[in-house]
């Protein structure tokens, strides 16, 4: 939702800007490639980054409870020493109303984790819907449209891509109703 020469431009320069790595063994860097903290969840911060400078990867995809967990100065120091890319930051939203969340809530929650995103110069922050949670689907479509309107200018201001993530499995329900691609197109639009 940021202007699209700002966005594209950040998201071409990822990660490229970084100086080429070695993953030790002299096979190829895989710059353009990241992980997300989610599926290292047993890993410290620390353990990530070595984890991705050994096999030569560009970044990491973030996730906020485990930054919030272990320190977020900690992990904006750290990611910045490492030269890793930070290709997301997960997640921000639920405009719907979400763990006793309400929808200004969600919105100053949101501006909490674009302030981190850009602070951590991450190309992206994934944004949730929430569930409908009794919202007629007319309602919960113009709350997730109103929460994404209220932060676009700061996105862009800050160079972080909005990214609204849909989510397909049943156990995603208290996440999202946004469960098909045409369904998170419809709110883009």
């Amino acid at each position: 939702m940021t202007d699209e020469t700002d966005s594209s431009a950040r998201l071409a320069a990822f990660p490229v800007n970084l100086s080429r790595r070695s993953s030790g063994a002299g096979t190829r860097v895989l710059k353009r490639l990241t992980v997300n903290q989610r599926t290292t969840c047993r890993w410290s911060l620390a353990e990530e980054i070595a984890g991705c400078e050994q096999a030569g990867l560009g970044g990491l995809g973030l996730w906020r409870p485990k930054l919030t967990e272990n320190g977020e100065q900690h992990a904006i120091e750290s990611i910045r020493e490492s030269g890793l890319a930070v290709s997301s930051l997960s997640w921000a939203g639920a405009f719907t109303g979400v763990y006793d969340y309400s929808y200004v809530d969600a919105v100053e929650d949101a501006r909490g984790a674009l302030a981190l995103a850009a602070a951590l110069r991450a190309a992206t922050l994934i944004m949730v819907s929430g569930p409908r949670r009794g919202h007629t689907r007319r309602h919960a479509r113009r709350l997730v449209v109103d929460g994404l309107r209220s932060l676009a200018d700061a996105a862009a201001g800050a160079g972080v891509t909005l990214v609204l993530e849909p989510m397909r499995s049943p156990e995603f329900l208290s996440w999202t109703f946004l469960n098909t691609i045409d369904d998170t197109l419809e709110i883009l639009e």
